[in-house]
């Protein structure tokens, strides 16, 4: 850690003492939500169980490990954009159900 001019650096990246990182989301009531990648998982597996669809064919189908889907269900894992986009598909659930938990866990048919 080294210290400049008052401000202490800790690793290079972030300045102790500097005003949190602006929130992208809206502030009011009902936009408030945070992205957590447990919750995110939770929703995952849940949907994915209630289908019947096992962990490995999901797997699979997402071209990752049954391993690393395990660790996104247990929020140990980011999920990319990619992968939700796939995931989504094949679950049928909305990205917004996945993200926020709002809004249908089941997609309209076209």
């Amino acid at each position: 850690m080294s210290s400049h001019a008052g401000f202490s650096i800790s690793c290079g990246w972030r300045v102790r003492n500097a005003p949190p990182p602006h929130n992208f989301f809206e502030s009011g009531d009902k936009m408030r939500f945070e992205l957590s990648n447990r919750e995110i998982g939770k929703r995952i597996k849940e949907v994915r169980i209630s289908r019947g669809i096992s962990r490995k064919a999901l797997a699979a189908i997402v071209e990752i490990s049954a391993w690393h889907l395990g660790l996104i269900e247990c929020g140990r894992r980011g999920l990319t954009l990619r992968n939700c986009i796939v995931m989504c598909g094949v679950l049928n659930v909305s990205a917004e159900y996945i993200a926020t938990g709002r809004g249908k866990a089941v997609k309209k048919s076209k």
